[in-house]
């Protein structure tokens, strides 16, 4: 669709109008959102001056009241004698009085040395409080609401011996009293992410305020310690609609009555204990205010279309008789936009003789007659000029397209010689990288720009073959000085140009940057033998440099040795702090064991937690003395964790070559062998690697035990026996205890205690507790359905306790057998019960609520 040019422009000042008065509505819109936003915030952090104010008018008044108390008489009669007995009867007397009025809680009261004087009451204050009133020598407070929310107020007795008198008052009736002088709803709310509350209490001195847990929408570590009853599902509903963050820069909530409300929470003076702290937060409805704030911005929004409907005709009143002659001009104009003839010229002066334009408009067309013919004169100029460097302009086109995309735009050195190695031409970017202009380095020899070094003879020889027209091209790499000094690699490219003169060809040269290529297959090779993270020689390399040291070692009959690191528990610290703490650790291991290595022993990391040195020419008695001294430096290690610090130590297995090993594979093993042996001693040692027949039997009885392990629970193929137990004072059987039996390809029975160790150093004792519990419940609900009741006994390991499956498993497995619970008893030995006994009561916990049975076993042994 066209439209005429006075619609084009009516639109476009109807939509340049509708952009600016849209844009102060937006401004007027912010700036009056924000002045509400301000308004309340300023009202908010008025209630909460107010609310510190009562409490501070509460203190002084407690003040004026306990130094009238104390001076009296026999007040300062029983201090200054010390008369404990008379102190504690004024102090019982004076909270006597208190209690009634105040909610008094406690009462204790300080000597100079801030010990405990006379206390009524179960709780103190913090000793802070009380060090830090006889300090100042005025009051000072913190409020609790960790178990009863109380306000612990310190107020020194004026006595000159820097006595104290510290009590606790229910913070409840304190709240109470503002909401009734400000009219503003009031809670504390306390911010506890590890610690569960105490039941609430119900003596809290007033009916319309208790101390509950856990009933907000926000994350269960946010507690409502003190709130009132008709508004709790009001704030309920704003901690589904806002996270608690969000309060701390105050919302609006609007309720399902359309009223709204302001909520700002501020952070409360509070014992910070257990990650713990404490908020107070303000709520007052403010729907008027809000109400208000709408409808003046209803009034900027029919102020501003008023504006426009006003505007928009009046400025297209004054432009349109205007327009119209623009409008005009243009279409005459338009002929321009073809061909200019001589029958433009005559278009140009018919419409010049037109009646309907203005002096101005005519003015206009005579100086646009005026330009047709300097136009029509210029062209015929041009076109004769045109028609002369035609040709020409052919020869110099693909020349010229060839120059300036390649001496322009690539980022490469290109130079072109003479056939005497002089520079003729070099691009920008080759003069920028040797720091002069292309005038400077005219007439240069080229090869003056290389680095001398052995090759460049050869160099210069191929490039005077190139000039002689016998070879065509030429490559070579060679380092470059940049202007800053900087080295950098080049490959250069070479080739001889068609064009020469009476001694030869032109040769056209172009170098590439490749000095980050360089670099990573010099940082490729490097980590091909090394370890990316502590620098050492990896596993690879090490085997290369151990297998050369051992043949030379064995051609000249010398001793050498193989040190074997392995850092102990270092899972442990992975686990509890990070891997980045255990990368860390890794590392200062490396630096000891660089720094005490000598110049001619070789260190690598083999890989996870295990490190090696090589000493190449070392007998027994200097390889001891370099185990045992690199045990006390590693000993000395310290890294930082989130618990706390870490300290390293290492079991280190120590192997002489040649006479104990002929081969790099007998080496490592024989090393593993000692290290293993080092563990089993205790850790933090280190053992010499002995040939004999006890260690290979202990590595193949382990080997052995690891294969059983692994092979019965494949085959699930282990059974239950029951042994009964007897009660010596009845005589009679209480119930049977379940019992692991396992045999080996001749149905011959092995040792369960070999068999349960090895599970447990290998990890499987878990997978093998939840298969006997499934076989001990199928057995029980067997003997149900037979009409034997007896009870059921199994031990579990204390690994088991550290599964997450346990009570699941435990909970299907009833489901599964619906056996009666109470004929079912859980043993763990009292061992594995005080190693981890938070975890325990959970599990014992769990296992007795559902109804089963649990026992101790080996009572008094964990003691």
């Amino acid at each position: 669709m066209h439209f005429d040019f006075r619609w084009k422009l009516g639109l476009l000042l109807g939509g340049v109008l509708t952009v600016f008065l849209c844009f102060y509505g937006v401004v007027e819109f912010l700036g009056i959102h924000q002045r509400f936003n301000l308004n309340q915030l300023q009202r908010s952090a008025d209630y909460d001056r107010q609310f510190y104010q009562l409490v501070e008018q509460k203190i002084i008044r407690y003040q004026q009241y306990l130094s009238e108390k104390i001076a009296q008489p026999h007040w300062q009669q029983a201090l200054i004698n010390a008369d404990l007995p008379t102190i504690s009867s004024n102090v019982e007397r004076l909270s006597d009085q208190n209690k009634i009025l105040d909610s008094w809680l406690s009462v204790v009261l300080y000597d100079q040395n801030s010990n405990v004087l006379v206390k009524v009451g179960e709780e103190t204050p913090d000793d802070w409080l009380v060090k830090q009133t006889q300090h100042d020598s005025k009051p000072n407070w913190y409020s609790d609401c960790r178990e009863q929310c109380r306000l612990w107020i310190a107020i020194p007795a004026l006595d000159n011996r820097k006595t104290v008198v510290s009590f606790s008052i229910n913070l409840n009736p304190l709240i109470l009293n503002f909401e009734d002088l400000s009219l503003v709803h009031t809670f504390l709310l306390l911010y506890k992410p590890d610690v569960p509350l105490k039941p609430p209490d119900n003596e809290s001195g007033n009916t319309r305020i208790e101390k509950i847990g856990k009933v907000l929408s926000w994350n269960d570590s946010i507690d409502l310690v003190s709130y009132e009853k008709d508004k709790i599902g009001l704030l309920d509903r704003i901690a589904y609609s806002y996270p608690f963050e969000d309060l701390e820069n105050g919302v609006i909530y609007k309720d399902k009555n359309n009223r709204y409300f302001w909520v700002k929470l501020y952070p409360f003076n509070a014992v910070i204990a257990d990650k713990a702290q404490q908020y107070i937060l303000y709520l007052y409805e403010i729907t008027g205010d809000y109400n208000q704030q709408v409808f003046l911005a209803l009034q900027y929004l029919i102020f501003g279309l008023c504006l426009w409907m006003f505007l928009l005709p009046l400025l297209l009143f004054i432009l349109w008789r205007p327009i119209e002659n623009l409008r005009r001009l243009i279409e005459v104009m338009s002929f321009a936009r073809t061909e200019v003839s001589d029958d433009l010229r005559k278009k140009v002066l018919d419409l010049r003789k037109t009646n309907f334009l203005v002096a101005e408009t005519k003015q206009l067309i005579s100086s646009v007659l005026m330009l047709v013919d300097q136009r029509i004169f210029v062209q015929r100029l041009l076109q004769q000029r045109t028609d002369l460097l035609e040709e020409r302009r052919n020869e110099l086109e693909s020349e010229r397209e060839f120059v300036n995309s390649l001496l322009d735009t690539a980022q490469s050195l290109i130079v072109i010689q003479s056939s005497h190695g002089k520079i003729e031409l070099i691009n920008r970017y080759g003069a920028k990288l040797i720091g002069k202009s292309e005038a400077e380095l005219a007439d240069t020899c080229f090869a003056k720009l290389l680095p001398y070094h052995d090759d460049l003879p050869d160099t210069r020889f191929q490039l005077n073959e190139l000039t002689k027209g016998l070879r065509k091209k030429f490559t070579h790499e060679s380092e470059f000085i940049r202007h800053d000094g900087k080295r950098i690699f080049m490959v250069f490219y070479h080739s001889s140009l068609p064009k020469k003169d009476s001694y030869g060809h032109q040769v056209l040269t172009i170098a590439l940057d490749i000095s980050q290529r360089k670099h990573v297959e010099e940082y490729l090779s490097w980590l091909a033998k090394h370890d990316a993270l502590t620098g050492l020689i990896n596993r690879r390399h090490f085997v290369d440099e151990l297998e050369k040291v051992l043949k030379y070692n064995l051609r000249y009959r010398q001793h050498g040795a193989v040190l074997c690191f392995n850092i102990d528990q270092f899972k442990d610290v992975n686990d509890t702090s990070g891997y980045s703490v255990g990368d860390d650790l890794l590392k200062s291991v490396a630096r000891v064991l660089r720094k005490h290595a000598r110049e001619f022993d070789i260190t690598a990391r083999l890989g996870g937690d295990e490190f090696a040195m090589l000493l190449p020419r070392s007998d027994e008695l200097e390889a001891a003395e370099t185990a045992e001294r690199l045990c006390k430096a590693l000993n000395k290690i310290m890294v930082r964790g989130e618990n706390g610090l870490h300290y390293v130590s290492a079991s280190i297995g120590v192997v002489i070559f040649p006479d104990q090993v002929k081969s790099t594979a007998e080496l490592f093993a024989n090393a593993d062998m000692a290290m293993m042996q080092a563990k089993d001693a205790g850790r933090n040692g280190w053992k010499l690697f002995k040939d004999d027949d006890k260690t290979r039997l202990r590595v193949s009885e382990r080997v052995y035990w690891n294969e059983m392990v692994k092979r019965t629970l494949e085959n699930d193929s282990f059974e239950m026996y029951y042994q009964p137990i007897q009660n010596l004072r009845t005589k009679t059987v209480s119930h049977h205890e379940a019992l692991l039996r396992i045999f080996d390809d001749k149905n011959q029975i092995l040792s369960s205690q070999k068999f349960i160790l090895s599970a447990e150093n290998s990890g499987s004792i878990q997978e093998l507790d939840l298969r006997i519990m499934s076989k001990v419940f199928r057995d029980k609900a067997i003997l149900e359905k037979a009409g034997i009741l007896t009870k059921l006994s199994m031990n579990l390991s204390a690994l088991s306790f550290k599964n997450d499956s346990l009570i699941p498993h435990i909970d299907a497995l009833y489901q599964s057998y619906k056996i009666e619970r109470s004929g079912m008893i859980f043993e763990i030995t009292e061992t594995a019960a005080v190693s981890d006994a938070q975890r325990t009561l959970e599990i014992m916990s769990k296992i007795k609520k559902d109804g089963f049975q649990f026992s101790l076993d080996d009572f008094g042994v964990g003691f």
